[in-house]
C-alpha cells in the first residue's frame, strides 16, 4: 500500500502524551487534511486532548467499540501510531497503512517499556524504530531506525526523553518524504529466536533487587527502574532477612574493600560492595505494601471462615426446622 499525503482527505493518529500532540500539530502544519485522533486513556487527565482542543481540523476521540468500522468510514490515507497502547486488528493493518513508533532498535526489545529492558540488559546502544504495523506486534517492515549511544549512568526516564525527541525528529523526516510523494523504505525485520517480548505487566526481576548480582547488574537494575517521580514500573524493592525495603535515591561509588553487604537502619542506608565498587541506597524504609497485602489476605481468609461457619450453622438450623 502506498501513501499519498498530497491527495489525502483524512489522516488518523493513535497515541497519547506530548509526543503524539507534537506530531499531530506538525501534521496540521504540513498536510491539508482532516486529522482524526484516537486515544486509549490511561487516566482521567489527557495531555493529548488538552493540547489539541483548540486546533481546527483535528477531531479527538477515545478508543472504543466499533472503532475499526469508524476508521474505515473515515478512510485515512495513513494511520500514525505514536506512544500508543491500542493493538490494531490485523484486518485493519491489511486495509490501511499504519506507521508505528517503537522505542528500541527492533527486533530487539519488542513490547512495552523497551527503554527499561535496554538498560537492564546492559545494552551498549538503544534507539528508535519507525515501522509498518502487520498482523503481529512490533514485527512489521522497518521504515527507519536511529541509534542512541548509552552513557554508563543513563536512567529510563532520561533515555525515554532522548528517544521521544529522536522519534519526533525522524517523524519530521518521514513526513517530508511523504509530502514529496516518495515511497517509504520497507526493510524486513531480522528473525531472531533469542528475542523476548516484553508485556506491560513485566518488570526487570519483578521489581526486586537481587543481592546475588554483581555491581554492574545491580546498578543497571536501579537505572532501569528509575523513572523519577513517574515511577512507571512501580517502586523497586530489596528483601533482606524477610523484610522488604524501598529507598529514595541511590549512588555508585568506589569501594576499596572486599565484597560486603551492610544495612544501617540508624542512618537509613544500605551498601552493597563488590570488586572495588559499591552501590549505596539512601532513605531506606520498610515497605508496608506486603504487610497490607498480607493483612488483606488474612481478613479475606477470616471472612471466608466466618461465612463457611455461618453456612454450616444455617444448614444445621435448617435440618432442625425440617
Amino acid at each position: 500500500m502506498s501513501i499519498n499525503l498530497r491527495k489525502a482527505n483524512s489522516l488518523a493518529v493513535f497515541g497519547s502524551g506530548t509526543i503524539a500532540a507534537r506530531c499531530v500539530k506538525l501534521l496540521r502544519d504540513m498536510v491539508d487534511a482532516e486529522i482524526y485522533v484516537y486515544e486509549k486513556k490511561q487516566s482521567n487527565v489527557s495531555i493529548l486532548e488538552r493540547s489539541l482542543s483548540h486546533i481546527a481540523g483535528v477531531h479527538y476521540g477515545e478508543v472504543g467499540e466499533g472503532l475499526e468500522a469508524e476508521i474505515l468510514e473515515v478512510n485515512p490515507a495513513v494511520i500514525f501510531s505514536i506512544n500508543n497502547v491500542y493493538l490494531f486488528p490485523g484486518s485493519l493493518a491489511e486495509r490501511v497503512p499504519i506507521l508505528n513508533y517503537h522505542n528500541s532498535l527492533l527486533p530487539k526489545h519488542p513490547g512495552r517499556n523497551a527503554e527499561a529492558w535496554t538498560i537492564f540488559s546492559q545494552d551498549q546502544t538503544a534507539g528508535v524504530t519507525w515501522h509498518f504495523v502487520d498482523a503481529h506486534v512490533d514485527t512489521g517492515n522497518i521504515v527507519a531506525q536511529r541509534e542512541i549511544l548509552l552513557s554508563p549512568h543513563i536512567t529510563s526516564i532520561r533515555l525515554l526523553s532522548l528517544q521521544t525527541q529522536t522519534a519526533f525528529n525522524m517523524f519530521q523526516e518521514i513526513l517530508n518524504d511523504l509530502c514529496r510523494g516518495e515511497e517509504l523504505p520497507r526493510r524486513k525485520q531480522e528473525e531472531r529466536k533469542d528475542i523476548k517480548f516484553h508485556f506491560s505487566w513485566e518488570r526487570p526481576n519483578d521489581g526486586m533487587l537481587s543481592l546475588a548480582w554483581d555491581i554492574s547488574q545491580t546498578y543497571a537494575f536501579l537505572r532501569a527502574m528509575d523513572y523519577g517521580k513517574l515511577a512507571l514500573l512501580g517502586v523497586p524493592l530489596l528483601e533482606y532477612d524477610g523484610i522488604r525495603y524501598s529507598w529514595e535515591r541511590y549512588a555508585l561509588e568506589p569501594s576499596p574493600g572486599d565484597a560486603a553487604f551492610s544495612l544501617d537502619l540508624l542512618h537509613d542506608t544500605c551498601t552493597i560492595s563488590r570488586d572495588g565498587e559499591s552501590v549505596r541506597l539512601f532513605g531506606l524504609k520498610q515497605d508496608t505494601s506486603q504487610k497490607c497485602d498480607q493483612e488483606k489476605g488474612e481478613e479475606s481468609a477470616m471472612f471466608d471462615m466466618q461465612e463457611l461457619l455461618a453456612r454450616k450453622e444455617g444448614r444445621k438450623e435448617g435440618r432442625k426446622e425440617g
